[in-house]
């Protein structure tokens, strides 16, 4: 009897500690975790998308208390995250944010998933700073209200709620939204009608909006220019130097586009796409002087710092090079890169990359 008093209390006391154990419920962030995922994935398929919830990776990382694991449940923990990378370019840990939602009872893995009002009441506090976004409020709402469209047209992200789902929102063109998807009901990344989202399974009936806390340095003055000595400015959507030109009303034959180029300091002009994209660019930007314009008027165009690195990601490369990495201000580039409809697939993104690096990226 003795005996099994000692291994009662014995088992008592283990059951204690096991329970004493458990992760107390905080708003504190740890910096650093040691069971850390974002160091060993990349990018996923598209530059806006951070987190793949598809990747087999996430069905082994679970919270204590619950028997979900992100891979089933982390759509709303994801969907933060992406939409923050596309915001400004930062990296959230998607486990050590989920840790923290677990701890402040707002993300409960397999038993409801991401809380939506107690994570967002919450996450500004614990990351906002570190992280350099606010929260503008939660709505109930359709994707076409007007507030939501408002804050896309000013560089602003969302967090969308569809049937039993959350995804990203990083831009909006035409009565088209961007939408960043972690999991599978629609591309990883890509450009949606305003119908496909308001119907079945990506109706959009709630919103959150998060926008940045501090904005990139101001780019350096153009000087204002003789307009006798330039080409008007061409506004279409083009690429096309030939097309651009007799838009605006000008000879685009080739003996012409020959003296423009000699104007504009292309030598040895062959009608190269790398020559035309450099004529377009000028254009584009009303910087496409004349021939036979005066030589004392000059063509002042500002560009990035040329990028050394290895990186294949333009959000990591203009980051290095100290420039705003949000898919906001990256369309506003490939626009005065003489790229239209920019939605940051991997060709615009390579062109844009290739300039970056070879010092020719035009600062918009």
């Amino acid at each position: 009897m003795k005996n099994l008093k000692k291994i009662m209390c014995s088992a008592i006391a283990t059951l204690s500690l096991a329970v004493c154990a458990v992760t107390p419920f905080s708003d504190t962030v740890t910096s650093e975790k040691s069971f850390s995922i974002i160091n060993t994935l990349e990018a996923e398929a598209a530059e806006g998308r951070l987190y793949n919830q598809n990747d087999s990776k996430w069905a082994s990382v679970k919270f204590r208390g619950y028997s979900g694991d992100m891979k089933s449940s982390g759509c709303g923990i994801f969907s933060f995250c992406n939409a923050i990378y596309a915001l400004n370019g930062k990296k959230a840990d998607a486990q050590e944010v989920g840790q923290w939602a677990v701890n402040v009872g707002a993300f409960k893995p397999g038993s409801g998933g991401t809380y939506r009002e107690p994570f967002y009441n919450k996450v500004q506090n614990a990351y906002g700073s570190r992280l350099g976004f606010k929260v503008d409020g939660q709505y109930w709402g359709s994707v076409t209200n007007s507030r939501l469209i408002n804050h896309l047209r000013n560089g602003g992200v969302a967090v969308i709620h569809v049937p039993s789902h959350f995804m990203a929102i990083t831009g909006y063109s035409n009565g088209n939204y961007h939408v960043i998807e972690s999991a599978s009901r629609l591309p990883g990344d890509s450009w949606q009608s305003a119908n496909k989202l308001s119907s079945g399974n990506t109706k959009v009936d709630w919103f959150v909006l998060l926008s940045r806390t501090s904005s990139p340095a101001p780019n350096p003055v153009q000087p204002v220019q003789n307009n006798n000595s330039y080409f008007a400015r061409y506004t279409g959507s083009s690429g096309s130097i030939v097309e651009g030109l007799k838009a605006i009303g000008v000879d685009s034959s080739m003996s012409y586009r020959k003296s423009i180029a000699s104007a504009n300091n292309i030598s040895n002009y062959s009608g190269t796409a790398q020559q035309n994209q450099t004529l377009m660019n000028l254009l584009k930007n009303g910087q496409l002087k004349k021939p036979g314009s005066s030589s004392g008027t000059s063509v002042t165009v500002n560009y990035f710092p040329k990028y050394t690195g290895s990186s294949g990601s333009i959000v990591d490369a203009l980051r290095a090079v100290g420039a705003d990495t949000s898919f906001s201000y990256r369309q506003k580039i490939a626009e005065k890169n003489g790229i239209s409809n920019y939605a940051g697939n991997a060709s615009q993104n390579s062109s844009l990359l290739s300039k970056l690096k070879s010092g020719n990226l035009i600062k918009p």
